[in-house]
């Protein structure tokens, strides 16, 4: 199974949810026994602090997250689409309310 974790949010100015995924997703990329490919979504200006293996990667979008606005709307019209094609589960740590009148299946 695909899980897709939204990491847009993590170029932005650092507060508690920032902090909280980057922790997260530091220690899912140090967990050598993952049963499952996870793929985290950032923006490709940004550096991350994690290291990638077999079943954790980094997929780079061509987009800058550094304007919120900007990043909302791209989450609204593009990451849909992406999840579509990819027929994965999406992880997104922050409101997500846009995705959920799209009917998508949130964890």
């Amino acid at each position: 199974m695909k899980i897709l974790i939204n990491g847009l949010l993590l170029n932005e100015k650092s507060s508690g949810i920032q902090y909280a995924t980057q922790n997260l997703l530091r220690a899912l990329s140090e967990n050598d026994r993952l049963e499952h490919d996870i793929e985290v979504l950032v923006s490709g200006n940004y550096s991350n602090s994690w290291k990638e293996s077999k079943h954790f990667k980094t997929h780079r979008l061509p987009f800058n997250s550094t304007n919120r606005m900007k990043r909302v709307f791209y989450e609204h019209f593009n990451l849909e689409r992406y999840f579509k094609k990819t027929n994965s589960i999406f992880i997104t740590p922050q409101t997500a309310y846009y995705l959920i009148f799209q009917k998508l299946p949130l964890y």
